[in-house]
């Protein structure tokens, strides 16, 4: 009887130390994947502006992970929304990349001047352009524009992932985007991808590449925000969803799984914030005191990483046209929450950093890079 009380002792232990073992190493391999997305990036391939036109001719879309998962906001969304065409379009699309990473700017229609202005910040001004951009429109007609000009874009209908009991929450283009935005970016992770959301007012001074490569274990990397006002006050800052890159980590999962059960009505950034609260995110507020340094965070029990970075490096509220060198992205907030073109045109001007000529929608038969090449002042 005793031996038999060693042995099962024995074994329990064994299996004690694989369990821990097991533990370990996930987390070490969730660092060292996170690592590699960074230095997979910087050996670089071609720009998918020129290969969306043939993405269409794979027929091989099955690397879509079998496992469920709830969307970010799974009260507001229809129960069927990801049967729409457009997922498999961004899914093949996907397999195209030379990298692990892109880049995505979200528009409407009415914003079309703003998002072109981005662009060519984005893959004319600055040096090296970035890569892997994409337009994600929620128009058709701004979709079939840019699609003629070249551009890579893909269309999602808002009303084809919003249920018919949240439209009249979601009234406006504005709140629609952010169900959408949401909605891309968490699919685009779970197919284990990095993706980096940009506002079409957050203008490109320099490739941001080389700024998220100083952060290689970090999860979340945004732009400092003020918003919400509840989490600011507690934090000092918050989470700028107007640059933000969110790796595809086992750690993002978890985020993005704690922003599935948040039923409030929020803005894309107020439910980034509120998932990074519920999930205890510590933050170093020795750095919080200093508005010139970056914050770093952590999640004690998730392990998850994010760094909210200086508004030295991309502007908000402290944008001086006289310190745009050292910008890498001027993002002038709207005074009294103003979001119309004019107003953005108008901040975009007061950086000098508005590039679309007078006569842009002249006819050409110009497409893509050649195109915006044409329309940059």
């Amino acid at each position: 009887m005793l031996w038999r009380r060693f042995f099962i002792a024995l074994i329990s232990v064994t299996l004690l130390v694989v369990t821990l073992t097991l533990w370990e190493w996930n987390d070490v391999m969730g660092q060292y994947v996170s690592s590699q997305h960074g230095r997979k990036e910087a050996s670089s391939g071609k720009n998918i502006l020129s290969r969306l036109n043939a993405h269409h001719n794979s027929d091989d879309a099955s690397f879509l992970l079998k496992r469920t998962f709830k969307l970010p906001a799974p009260k507001y969304t229809k129960q069927h929304a990801l049967q729409s065409g457009w997922v498999e379009d961004l899914k093949l699309l996907l397999k195209t990349l030379s990298t692990t990473r892109l880049s995505i700017v979200t528009a409407s229609q009415e914003h079309k001047v703003v998002v072109l202005n981005w662009l060519i910040s984005a893959l004319v001004k600055i040096k090296p352009p970035l890569e892997n951009v994409l337009v994600l429109a929620v128009s058709s007609s701004l979709y079939e524009y840019l699609k003629s000009r070249g551009i890579a874009v893909i269309y999602v209908d808002p009303m084809s992932l919003i249920s018919s009991q949240a439209v009249e929450t979601f009234d406006s283009i504005f709140a629609q985007i952010h169900v959408v935005r949401l909605t891309v970016f968490r699919l685009i992770n779970h197919w284990g991808y990095d993706v980096v959301m940009y506002d079409s007012d957050a203008v490109l001074l320099r490739n941001t590449q080389p700024l998220f490569d100083m952060y290689p274990g970090a999860d979340l990397i945004g732009s400092a925000g003020v918003g919400p006002e509840k989490l600011n006050s507690l934090w000092g800052r918050t989470l700028c969803t107007g640059v933000l890159l969110l790796r595809a980590t086992a750690r993002t999962e978890h985020f993005w799984t704690t922003m599935s059960t948040i039923a409030s009505h929020l803005t894309d950034q107020g439910l980034v914030n509120e998932a990074l609260f519920r999930m205890h995110i510590e933050w170093n507020m020795t750095e919080a005191k200093d508005k010139t340094l970056a914050i770093h965070g952590i999640s004690p029990r998730y392990r998850l990483q994010s760094v909210i970075l200086s508004e030295e490096v991309i502007c908000r509220y402290t944008c001086d046209v006289a310190r745009k060198d050292q910008y890498f992205a001027w993002h002038k907030p709207a005074i009294n929450k103003e979001r119309t073109v004019k107003n953005k045109i108008d901040r975009a001007l007061d950086g000098e950093v508005w590039y679309l000529v007078n006569g842009w929608n002249s006819a050409t038969n110009l497409t893509g890079l050649r195109w915006l090449h044409s329309v940059t002042r």
